[in-house]
């Protein structure tokens, strides 16, 4: 134990940043408030997955590598879940 402290300590100095910044207050409720109606944070998070997976899907049709996917709606709804569930992991209030 001695010969681990006689070679000095290392101050390792962690600020306390949120991964999530502004949006840590908005979503930090369970719902969001939009013109005097209440949703729940999920659909935010399900909205935001389903555009990155449309933007990605529409790449891939610009780039004409859609043809070597064999079933283009179940591709999508699988991009749709896994952006979904990556943004609900990262915001989770």
């Amino acid at each position: 134990m001695s010969r681990l402290n006689s070679f000095g300590r290392f101050r390792v100095v962690v600020f306390n940043l949120s991964t999530m910044g502004l949006t840590d207050a908005i979503l930090n409720r369970p719902e969001l408030r939009f013109l005097d109606l209440l949703f729940p944070w999920v659909v935010g998070v399900s909205l935001s997955g389903f555009l990155i997976a449309w933007l990605i899907i529409a790449v891939l049709e610009w780039c004409d590598l859609t043809r070597h996917i064999w079933h283009l709606p179940l591709a999508f709804v699988a991009l749709v879940v896994l952006f979904g569930s990556l943004i609900g992991m990262l915001l989770l209030p």
